[in-house]
């Protein structure tokens, strides 16, 4: 009768367990960097009763998507300060937005911040009909200006020192 024996060498075991442990440690690496990355999502925005404030409309933005996706193209995880976005606080609680008692968006003071990337299409602009202020000067923000058709309550605008071309746009503005 035949016993087959079948012995491990104590050094393979020892590579096994550390090229697990390794593996472990690389996998908690993972872990907090995907748990420390912000990632800014389109959600439906919920008004203070938990109802979703979308029209429902395919074409309507509400104004959190439009922050998001604004947040989203210029770079929003490498700004300097981007307080509450893409958090669940209210936006008016986001750095650099302004609203007015009723909840709309009056403001967006998002100045010498280390923007970049590019402005998100009209859409962006549409969901803010009530800005009067947009300052987004000092920045590295690239490519064309949308049409700001949408923004009949604007009086301030501010997009000095960025890499912007198109001012065609501009001339429709009803600036004071």
């Amino acid at each position: 009768m035949e016993i087959g024996v079948s012995l491990t060498c104590p050094s393979a075991l020892v590579q096994t367990d550390q090229a697990q442990r390794a593996m472990l440690r690389l996998s908690v690496r993972l872990l907090l960097w995907l748990l420390t990355m912000r990632v800014c999502t389109l959600q439906p925005a919920t008004a203070a009763d938990g109802t979703s404030s979308s029209s429902g409309s395919a074409e309507a933005i509400s104004p959190r998507d439009s922050l998001v996706a604004f947040f989203n193209s210029t770079h929003g995880r490498s700004w300097r300060l981007s307080t509450n976005w893409c958090t669940a606080a209210p936006i008016c609680n986001w750095y650099g937005v302004t609203c007015s008692p009723s909840g709309d968006v009056t403001a967006l003071r998002i100045r010498s911040n280390n923007l970049g990337g590019s402005l998100p299409p009209e859409s962006f602009l549409a969901a803010l009909p009530a800005l009067t202020v947009l300052d987004l000067g000092v920045n590295t923000i690239r490519g064309t200006i949308p049409a700001m058709d949408a923004l009949v309550a604007l009086q301030e605008l501010n997009m000095e020192y960025n890499q912007l071309s198109g001012d065609r746009h501009l001339d429709a503005l009803p600036l004071c």
